[in-house]
């Protein structure tokens, strides 16, 4: 949040993280004196982050491992005694990066606050591990909590950055006004001005001030802080870990404990029994392409759970397609999605058809738990779009037990945050572990 706290630097590396000392801008006195002060309290390895705006003299930098660029107009020859990692929310500008020097990718998804691209730390990480001319280690960074941390290194990442998770500790040294405003968060609170994501500031904000990038800092009384969808994770890390040493420990142990033996490798080539299917994969409803019986064999002839989408159909037709894919599956597993928020009349007809040719799955989009119970009472089993964890909370007490954790990433009707700080965020809920009640979008 462009605060500078040797502490919290020198508490996140005698953990045994790479502790990243965030720079001031336009104070090259203040930098040099704050890059010396954390190198007398930490005995340990440590970087720092040059973001637009911060000028220092590399000569200062001396006791620095790691430089953070995040200034896209500098590259990896202008700290040429430090190791150099770049932040990319895109291939291109990883690629520019790396042609520049850098050693290693940060992959800054657009869950991230300040500037950022337009992907979310999901997909921006697979792009940046699939592409051949990325050859240097990635890290994920947005959304990342003890869980998504797990999952971003099973898949490939050589680790995460943790950010505002931290902020309610401390040790961060952030001015009180600033955990006021981040405390009890739930990621919606935040929007996106010319590429650069802050924290909301009362809700008649509709256009940025033309001096936003000279505007962003730690204090929300007078700056816009650049907070991420993640500021939610603020609370869960300081309510589940008593210092910034534990928590550091924690997401380790989680990483660890995912790596320990060889399940995590092979999740998509078994488990599929949940859903009675070869593959724990369903495919998502999507109106114009999963309606047709032919779309629905194929996936199933994968080994996932095709969906039908029924979209505006009339009963005549929803019951024309469900009745050439029931014949053309079988006995194969099938589902159908359902809309329930369409009108009523349509929702009603197509629901009479649904329960006559018996799918053995569906999927309600912006539905309500009674919906639900409708359809499991008739043994059809049911899953509910869940776009925010106080829906979730909702849903739970209401009695709903399975969900779709459905990112901004997705097409269709879709909630504010991203996939990685939404399904992080169900473990403060109380909510189902996923794999054995819950599905997310891939």
């Amino acid at each position: 949040m462009n605060h500078p706290s040797p502490r919290h630097t020198a508490a996140a590396s005698a953990a045994g993280a790479l502790g990243v000392l965030e720079l001031p801008a336009d104070d090259p006195r203040l930098a040099a004196d704050l890059v010396a002060r954390t190198a007398a309290w930490c005995p340990h390895p440590f970087g720092v982050r040059i973001r637009p705006g911060v000028t220092v003299d590399t000569t200062a930098l001396a006791s620095v491992s790691v430089v953070l660029l995040g200034d896209p107009t500098r590259t990896a020859r202008d700290f040429p005694d430090a190791t150099v990692f770049a932040e990319a929310g895109s291939v291109a500008t990883a690629r520019a990066a790396i042609a520049g020097g850098a050693a290693g990718i940060l992959a800054r998804g657009a869950e991230c606050g300040g500037v950022i691209g337009s992907l979310g730390t999901f997909v921006l990480l697979q792009q940046l591990l699939a592409d051949p001319e990325i050859t240097v280690p990635v890290w994920a960074w947005g959304g990342i909590g003890q869980d998504t941390a797990a999952a971003a290194v099973v898949g490939g990442a050589a680790g995460v950055v943790l950010d505002t998770q931290f902020a309610l500790y401390p040790d961060a040294g952030l001015p009180v006004a600033t955990v006021d405003a981040l405390a009890g968060l739930d990621g919606s609170e935040t929007l996106v001005w010319n590429g650069v994501r802050v924290l909301r500031r009362g809700q008649r904000a509709t256009a940025p001030p033309a001096d936003l990038a000279a505007r962003l800092g730690p204090d929300p009384r007078t700056q816009y802080l650049p907070v991420g969808q993640d500021a939610a994770l603020a609370t869960s890390f300081h309510t589940r870990w008593p210092t910034i040493g534990a928590a550091v420990r924690g997401v380790r142990a989680a990483v660890r404990a995912l790596i320990a033996d060889d399940l995590p490798a092979t999740a998509l080539t078994t488990g599929g029994a949940a859903l009675g299917t070869a593959l724990p994969v369903a495919q998502g409803p999507m109106t114009r392409v999963s309606d047709q019986p032919g779309f629905a064999a194929a996936v199933a002839a994968a080994g996932g759970l095709p969906f039908l989408a029924l979209a505006l159909s009339t009963a005549d037709q929803a019951r024309e397609m469900m009745s050439r894919t029931k014949k053309r599956l079988g006995d194969a597993p099938w589902g159908v999605g359902i809309l329930g928020f369409a009108d009523e009349p349509v929702r009603a007809a197509q629901l009479e058809v649904v329960r006559e040719l018996r799918p053995t799955h569906a999927i309600i989009a912006g539905g309500r738990p009674a919906q639900a119970a409708a359809l499991e009472a008739d043994g059809i089993t049911t899953y509910l779009h869940v776009p925010s964890p106080g829906l979730l909370r909702q849903f739970l007490a209401a009695g709903a037990r399975r969900f779709v954790f459905e990112g901004a990433e997705c097409g269709g009707h879709v909630g504010p945050r991203n996939s990685f700080p939404l399904w992080q965020s169900r473990r403060s809920t109380g909510g189902p572990r996923c794999g054995e009640q819950c599905a997310a979008p891939v």
